[in-house]
This record gives structure tokens, C-alpha cells and sequence, in this order.
């Protein structure tokens, strides 16, 4: 309201989503009872075992999703009143709006819950970007490798400053005029061992058909996201040895310019 006529940038975080997800009073209970279909492989009270942080209590499992769930309806509720007042204030068209988040979460899959693991579930986080100069089809999706470190480089490329060389993410905003543009072909991912949560050190290179993970205390693990987007398969060790080793190869590289 007091900036709507000059360049203005808010950053608005919410951390009721984060455990022990806190819905605002209107969502509390509102799926109480609710049906909770648990990833295959997960049971009631996965989260108490294999030695995992028990940050999410002696309640089964499926009582801390819905939980969960209301928190992000509120949390949806939230966001749904800046768009409005946006869209009210006649500022929609000109302003870059990014819906991010800091991690995925584990709910079981792998038989394992939180986050900081390689899989798929906990590395992955939802980018959506509203903006009618930038994105030519509204409800497009862009199948690329992209990561959070690429939200600064956007943002400065919007206001028409070059990106830092420190910096090691890229604009997005060439792939949103063209989902084919050069972007990157690999991502580094990389976690250090923090207690008390028992997550290992481990990093992991992720292309667009593999992922290749190394982590402290435990084998190798190659997995074909293309035929095995689960990564339920473990092909580290068997006959795709010529990849792994070019994947290895290519995870030291990464390390060490990054």
C-alpha cells in the first residue's frame, strides 16, 4: 500500500508448514478424521523407527499429515489474500511473484520421514512463478533442471542487474520465454552431517535421466529416474558401471568448482 507506485520487493516467509505444522484457528481440526492413504512402503509409525528424528511425537503418522495439510490451507488462504489485493490494485501485471519452499518432505517413502535425504520426495520443492511480460502461456511448465539458487540471478535480471560472480545460479527468465534455452544439464546436491538428526554426510549429482548419490557409511547408489522415478531400483554396482563412474567423475568435478 506504500510503495505501489515505485519498484518494490516483499519477501513474505511462512513457517506454520514446518513440523509441528501450526494451521490458523479456522483450519485447525478441519480434516480431523480425514482419510490418509500412507506412501507404499510407509506404516503408522515410521517415523519412530530406524533411529530417525522424532521431531513429529508418539502420534501415528497420518495424524501429523493432516495436520500438515491444514497448515497449508491456511497457508493457501494467505497467499490467495496478497494475489487479490494485487489483482484489486491493478499491480498483477507488473509484478514477478515466486511461490517457493526450502525443502520437500519424506512422509515414509524410502522408509524414512523429514527431509536433508537425497530422494527424490526431500530435494524436490515446488517453483511456481506468476508474471503475464515473462511467461507467454499461462499454466506452463518448464521440465528442467532448476534450483532455488536461481531465484536472486531472476530477480536481478527483472530489475536489469547482472548477476554476481559469487553467485551460482542462473536467471530463469530465458526459460520462461523458452523452456528449450541452455540451462544447466546437472545439479549438485550436497548435505553435512548436523546432529541430532542421524542424516549422513552425503552429496548427490542429479541429471536428467540419473542420480548418482555418495554418502558417509553407505554404498554408492545409481538410480535411472527416467524408467524408476520412485528410485526403488539401485543399479549402483551392477551393469551400469560405465555410468556410475562417469556420474562419480562428474559429482568430484562439480564439488570442486562449487
Amino acid at each position: 500500500q506504500q510503495n505501489r507506485d515505485r519498484p518494490f520487493a516483499l519477501l513474505l516467509s511462512h513457517k506454520s508448514v514446518h513440523a509441528d505444522f501450526v494451521p490458523d484457528e479456522p483450519d485447525r481440526g478441519r480434516f480431523a478424521g480425514a482419510p490418509v492413504a500412507l506412501p507404499d512402503g510407509a506404516h503408522p509409525w515410521t517415523h519412530l523407527t530406524n533411529a530417525q528424528y522424532t521431531h513429529l511425537g508418539f502420534a501415528p503418522l497420518a495424524e501429523s499429515i493432516r495436520r500438515q495439510v491444514e497448515a497449508l490451507a491456511s497457508l493457501d488462504r494467505e497467499i490467495g489474500r496478497v494475489l487479490d489485493f494485487l489483482d484489486a490494485n491493478g499491480l498483477a501485471r507488473d509484478t514477478f511473484v515466486v511461490y517457493a519452499s526450502d525443502n520437500g518432505y519424506l512422509w515414509g517413502e524410502h522408509g524414512q520421514t523429514d527431509k536433508r535425504w537425497a530422494w527424490e520426495e526431500s530435494i524436490r520443492i515446488p517453483l511456481l512463478i506468476r508474471h503475464p511480460a515473462s511467461v507467454p502461456v499461462p499454466g506452463s511448465a518448464v521440465d528442467r533442471i532448476v534450483a532455488n539458487i536461481d531465484i536472486a540471478p531472476t530477480l536481478l535480471d527483472l530489475a536489469g542487474v547482472a548477476t554476481p560472480e559469487h553467485m551460482q545460479g542462473r536467471s530463469l527468465l530465458p526459460l520462461l520465454a523458452d523452456p528449450r534455452a541452455e540451462h544447466r544439464d546437472a545439479l549438485l546436491y550436497s548435505y553435512f552431517f548436523e546432529p541430532p538428526y542421524p542424516t549422513p554426510t552425503l552429496r548427490a549429482l542429479v541429471t536428467e535421466r540419473y542420480k548418482y548419490v555418495e554418502s558417509a557409511g553407505h554404498a554408492p547408489q545409481l538410480f535411472d529416474l527416467a524408467l524408476d522415478p520412485r528410485e526403488q531400483d539401485d543399479l549402483a554396482g551392477g551393469a551400469a558401471a560405465s555410468v556410475e563412474r562417469a556420474l562419480a567423475a562428474r559429482l568430484a568435478e562439480l564439488e570442486a568448482t562449487h
